[in-house]
C-alpha cells in the first residue's frame, strides 16, 4: 500500500506545479501556508476501492490492524463507495434488488440480476488493468502482474461468461459518468465525501447561489358499496394522496438563518408571530379548545411523541400484549406542554384556534430560503431524467441527494464512538476508563477499544432538520383542513390512515370533484392546482410529478383495510406488513 501510495503522489504532483506555483506568487505568508497545506492534504488523500469493503474486508482484517499501524503509524485516506452507489442506481432504475457476489462457475460476479441473466461488473481500473489509466508493462504492486495480464484476465471472464449465456455489463463507463455528475457540481466525489450524505452536506453549504412523520390510523375499513362514512353515505371509492419529495418541499421554505437570538417571553409575542414579525422556535403549551374539539375529533393537530401504556390501548390491541406493555409512539393528540414549534407551524395553530400558553422560551432567527435552488435543482435534473435516457443516472444521484440533505443535518453525535488500536502494553490504562468505556475486543498483538465521546462538535445545523421535519407535518395538517375539510363536507368523506407523506380517504362519489361543495366547485377548479398536479396534458402531469409539496393521486380503489400503524391492505399488489417479508406473504382482503 506504501508503495502504491508513493506512486500515486509521484504520478499526481507534476500536474499540480501550476498550483503550486500560483500559491506561491502570493503575497500574504499565512495564506501562501494555508493554501499550501489545503493543496498538500488534498493530494495525499489516497482513494481506495473496495467492494463491501465495509461490511466485509474490514471486520476481515480488523485483527491484524495493531500490527500494521504500529509498523506503519501512519493515517490513511478514505474510502469510496463508489461501486455501492453504481450497484445502487441500478436497482433504482431496475426498480428490484441485484444479488450481489453472485458465484457463476470458477467466477464471482459483483452483481447479477436473475430475471435477465444479466452479470454486472463494476471493473475498478487499478485491479482490472485499465488500458487509458496504466501503461500494459506497469506492474500492479498488489498482485504482482502486469495490467496488461489483468486486462487480458478481465476480457477473458466477460468473454467467457458471454459463452456461458450471460449478458455482461462492465461498470468502468457508470462509474465515469458518476464523477463526471459530480464534478458538474463541483465536488470531487473520491475526496468530498465517501456517501450521498457526506457529498449533500458538503453541496449544501458550499454552493455559492443559494439564495440567501406521522403514520396514523383513523378508521380501519372501508369497502365500495359496503360501508358507511361516518353512518350516513355508502362509500363509493378509495383515494389515496402522495405528497412529492414533502421533505424536499419543506427544505425549500423559509429556515432559521443567522446566529440565533435568546428572547425573552413578551406579551405580544404570538402577535408577532401571526403578523410575521417574529421568525424561530418557541416553547410553550398548546391546546385545542373545547369549543372546536369536534372539529379535530378526527385527525388531532398536535403531533407529539408520547408512552404509550396497557391501559392506554383498546380491548383488541390489549388481547395481543402483555400487561406491562410500554412503548414510545409519534401520536395525534388535543394537547402537549413544553414542546418547542417552528413559528410556522404555531402561526397556523393560532389561525385555527388553538391556545397557546406557558411560553418558557423563545429563539429568533433570520427568514431566509437558502435551499430553494437546491429544491430547484433535484426537481429539474429528475425532470430531466424522466424525459432522456442520459440524463437518468443525474436524475437517480440528484433523488438521493435531496433526500440526505434534511437527514444528515440532525445526525446524533452522542451515539458515535471512539475506536482506538492500542497494543499489549496499553492495555490496563484503556481498560480503566469506567466513565467512557463501551467495550473491547481481543485482536492480534493488541485490542480494539470503544469508548462514548466526553465531548464533540456541533457542527452541523441542527435546526435545519428540526424545521424540515415540522413543516412535512405542516403541509400534512394543511392537506386535510385546508383542503379536503375545505372543499368537501365531512358527510362525503372519512380519513382512514396517513403514513408520513400520504393520505388516504373513503369518499362517497366516483371522484374528488364529484363531492366538492357546489358552491365551492368554481373555486376548486381555479386552485386545484396550488395543492393537486395537473393532469390535463402528459406534459404538464410529468412536470408537476417532480414539483416538490404537490400531491399526487397515488391509489384509487374500491377497498382499503388499515390494521395499525405501517399495516395496511389496498388490493393484492399495494400493501404494507411492516417487520414481515412481503415475499413470504399471500395477503387478500378475507385474510385480513
Amino acid at each position: 500500500m506504501n508503495d502504491i501510495r508513493k506512486k500515486y503522489l509521484q504520478f499526481l504532483y507534476p500536474k499540480y506545479s501550476k498550483f503550486f506555483g500560483m500559491i506561491t506568487a502570493l503575497e500574504d505568508e499565512k495564506v501562501r501556508k494555508r493554501l499550501r497545506s489545503q493543496l498538500l492534504e488534498w493530494l495525499d488523500t489516497l482513494p481506495v476501492y473496495g467492494f463491501n469493503s465495509s461490511s466485509y474486508d474490514i471486520n476481515v482484517i480488523k485483527k491484524y490492524l495493531p500490527q500494521v499501524l504500529m509498523k506503519y503509524n501512519k493515517k490513511h485516506g478514505n474510502v469510496s463507495k463508489s461501486e455501492k452507489l453504481w450497484i445502487r442506481s441500478i436497482e433504482e432504475e431496475l426498480g428490484r434488488n441485484i444479488e450481489q457476489s453472485k458465484r457463476i462457475g470458477r467466477y464471482n460476479a459483483d452483481g447479477y440480476d436473475g430475471e435477465t441473466n444479466t452479470v454486472y461488473e463494476f471493473n475498478g481500473c487499478f485491479f482490472h488493468g485499465c488500458r487509458k489509466c496504466y501503461h500494459p508493462d506497469d506492474v500492479n504492486p498488489h498482485t504482482g502482474d502486469k495490467m496488461n495480464v489483468l486486462y487480458e484476465k478481465t476480457m477473458r471472464k466477460e468473454a467467457n461468461l458471454n459463452q456461458m449465456g450471460y449478458d455482461v455489463k462492465p461498470g468502468v463507463e457508470a462509474t465515469k459518468k458518476l464523477c463526471n455528475f459530480f464534478q458538474s457540481l463541483n465536488l470531487d466525489m473520491h475526496k468530498d465525501g465517501i456517501s450521498i450524505p457526506g457529498l449533500t452536506l458538503k453541496y449544501l453549504w458550499n454552493t455559492k447561489d443559494h439564495e440567501c412523520g406521522p403514520s396514523i390510523v383513523f378508521h380501519h375499513y372501508h369497502e365500495r358499496n359496503k360501508t358507511r362514512i361516518r353512518g350516513g353515505k355508502l362509500c363509493q371509492k378509495i383515494l389515496g394522496y402522495d405528497a412529492n419529495a414533502l421533505y424536499l418541499w419543506a427544505l425549500s421554505q423559509d429556515m432559521p438563518c443567522g446566529e440565533h437570538k435568546m428572547i425573552e417571553p413578551y406579551p405580544d409575542i404570538l402577535e408577532d408571530v401571526m403578523n410575521g414579525s417574529f421568525f424561530g422556535e418557541i416553547e410553550c403549551d398548546i391546546a385545542v379548545p373545547e369549543h372546536v374539539k369536534e372539529h379535530f375529533a378526527e385527525m388531532p393537530p398536535i403531533f407529539k411523541n408520547t408512552e404509550i401504556q396497557y391501559k392506554d390501548l383498546s380491548s383488541d390491541t390489549k388481547a395481543q400484549v402483555k400487561p406491562n406493555y410500554k412503548s414510545k409512539k409519534l401520536i395525534g393528540s388535543m394537547f402537549g406542554n413544553k414542546i418547542i414549534f417552528p413559528t410556522e407551524l404555531l402561526k397556523w395553530y393560532l389561525e385555527h384556534g388553538l391556545m397557546v400558553s406557558n411560553i418558557t422560551y423563545a429563539v429568533k432567527y433570520e427568514r431566509k430560503a437558502p435551499f430553494k435552488s437546491f429544491a430547484q435543482q433535484v426537481s429539474n435534473e429528475r425532470r430531466a431524467g424522466d424525459t432522456s435516457p442520459d440524463y437518468k443516472l443525474r436524475g437517480e444521484m440528484m433523488k438521493l441527494m435531496g433526500k440526505s440533505s434534511y437527514g444528515k443535518c440532525i445526525t446524533d453525535f452522542l451515539k458515535h464512538e471512539t475506536v482506538k488500536i492500542v497494543g499489549p502494553n496499553n492495555y490496563n490504562k484503556n481498560v480503566r476508563r469506567v466513565k467512557d468505556y463501551i467495550g473491547h475486543q481481543d485482536l492480534v498483538d493488541g485490542f480494539e477499544f470503544r469508548f462514548k465521546k466526553t465531548a464533540f462538535k456541533q457542527s452541523l445545523p441542527i435546526q435545519i432538520g428540526f424545521q424540515v421535519y415540522q413543516l412535512a407535518k405542516l403541509r400534512m395538517l394543511q392537506f386535510y383542513y385546508d383542503f379536503v375539510d375545505y372543499y368537501i363536507d365531512r358527510s362525503d368523506f372519512q380519513y382512514c390512515m396517513m403514513d408520513t407523506d400520504s393520505a388516504y380517504f373513503a369518499i362517497s362519489g366516483s371522484s374528488l370533484q364529484d363531492v366538492v361543495k357546489p358552491h365551492l366547485l368554481g373555486e376548486f377548479k381555479q386552485k386545484r392546482q396550488v395543492w393537486l398536479e395537473r393532469d390535463d396534458t402528459l406534459e404538464n402531469k410529468l412536470y408537476d410529478s417532480r414539483t416538490p409539496g404537490l400531491f399526487k393521486l397515488e391509489y384509487e380503489g374500491d377497498c382499503i383495510i388499515s390494521l395499525a400503524s405501517k399495516m395496511y391492505y389496498y388490493d393484492e399488489k399495494k400493501f404494507s406488513s411492516k417487520g414481515i417479508n412481503k415475499g413470504k406473504m399471500k395477503l387478500q382482503n378475507t385474510s385480513i
